[in-house]
C-alpha cells in the first residue's frame, strides 16, 4: 500500500480472474475512500501472477511489481508497471534473471529523477538457488514525461554452495554498460582475491586461495560483485 501527496490510497496484489488465473490487481482510493479505479494484469503465460509492492512518485504515478508466469522454460519474470494518475498504463517492463526461471520482484521505490528501483529474488541457474537481486529502471525524461518502457540497470551474484571445503562456484551477471569485478574479502575487510575483472557476466570457481595461490584460512568471506558504483555481496563460509 502507498499514499500519494494528496492522500489517494494505492494497493496492489493479487486477485483471481474470471477468464485468467490468478492477476495483478492495483486499485487506487481517494481521501475518502471511495474507489477511483481499478486495473489488473495479466502476464504473458496467463498463470499465476503474484503482485507484492507498490510505489508513487510525486507526480501521482504508481508503480507495482512482482512475478509473473511466462512459459515452461522461463517460469516467473520480475514484471514492474508504471500507471498514469488516472491508471493508463503506460509501460511494462520484464525482467528474466541468469537462472531463466523463478524471479519475483518484492520491493519497488521511486526517487525524485523518476529512477524506478526494484528488489526482489532471482534464479541464478546453481542448483536452483534463488539470490538477492536489485533493478535500476531509468525512465527516459524523469517522471512526467515517461511512457515507453525505460533503460535497465541490474545486477545477480549467486555462489553455490554457501558452505564449501574445497571449491566454490561463483556466477554473476551485470546488465548495464560497466565493467564487472568479481572479488572476495576475509572477515576484517581485507581483499584477498580477484576472481574476474572487465567481464560483464559469467561463472568462476574459487578454491579457497588468495592472488598468489596460497590456501586461506577457514571462515566467513564475502564475496563482492562491483560494476560502477553498484555493489552486490554474498557471504560464504570456507570450512575446515
Amino acid at each position: 500500500m502507498a499514499l500519494d501527496g494528496v492522500d489517494c490510497v494505492f494497493v496492489a496484489g493479487s486477485s483471481q480472474g474470471v477468464t485468467t488465473n490468478r492477476d495483478y490487481a492495483t486499485v487506487k482510493y481517494d481521501s475518502d475512500g471511495a474507489e477511483l479505479w481499478v486495473r489488473r494484469y495479466d502476464g504473458p503465460g496467463n498463470g499465476y501472477d503474484n503482485c507484492y509492492a507498490v510505489s508513487v512518485d510525486r507526480q501521482g504515478n504508481s508503480y507495482v511489481t512482482g512475478g509473473v508466469w511466462v512459459n515452461q522454460t522461463k517460469g516467473e519474470d520480475i514484471a514492474t508497471i508504471k500507471y498514469s494518475p488516472v491508471g493508463e498504463s503506460l509501460w511494462c517492463a520484464l525482467y528474466n534473471g541468469p537462472g531463466n526461471w523463478s524471479d519475483e520482484g518484492t520491493a519497488i521505490a521511486v526517487d525524485g529523477d523518476g529512477n524506478v528501483y526494484v528488489a526482489g529474488s532471482s534464479a541464478n541457474g546453481l542448483l536452483l538457488d534463488n539470490d538477492v537481486v536489485t533493478i535500476k529502471y531509468v525512465q527516459e525524461g524523469g517522471i512526467a514525461e515517461a511512457s515507453t518502457a525505460p533503460s535497465v540497470e541490474s545486477s545477480a551474484l549467486g555462489v553455490a554452495p554457501s558452505v564449501f571445503r574445497t571449491k566454490a562456484t561463483v556466477r554473476y551477471f551485470v546488465g548495464r554498460a560497466a565493467a564487472a569485478r568479481v572479488l572476495v574479502f576475509d572477515a576484517g575487510g581485507r581483499r584477498v582475491r580477484t576472481l574476474a575483472d572487465g567481464v560483464r557476466e559469467g561463472s568462476v570457481n574459487w578454491d579457497g586461495t588468495d592472488d598468489r595461490g596460497i590456501r586461506l584460512p577457514p571462515g566467513v568471506y564475502v564475496v563482492l560483485l562491483e560494476a560502477g558504483d553498484e555493489r552486490t555481496q554474498v557471504k560464504v563460509v570456507m570450512a575446515e
